[in-house]
């Protein structure tokens, strides 16, 4: 899949948080992997502290129902 946007980035990661077999550890292993696309393909990060957990664990409770919520979400921490 193509990886050109932050939207397709994030969409991976609901894809990939959805589908990780282990529910200890996905979030953080979907982190990870989502910081590293940020920064080696599109060149920007994510601003962890501008991102409110409890919104995020409730964004990503949400998916894949609904992936706007959490696009939305971390677009608003997304800086150079």
């Amino acid at each position: 899949m193509p990886q050109f946007s932050i939207d397709e980035v994030i969409e991976k990661c609901v894809e990939i948080n959805s589908t990780y077999p282990f529910r200890e550890g996905n979030g953080r292993i979907t982190c990870i992997w989502l910081d590293h696309i940020l920064k080696h393909e599109l060149k920007q990060v994510l601003d962890w502290n501008n991102v409110d957990k409890d919104d995020y664990l409730l964004a990503m409770e949400h998916n894949p129902i609904i992936d706007v919520e959490i696009i939305v979400l971390l677009k608003q921490a997304l800086t150079d």
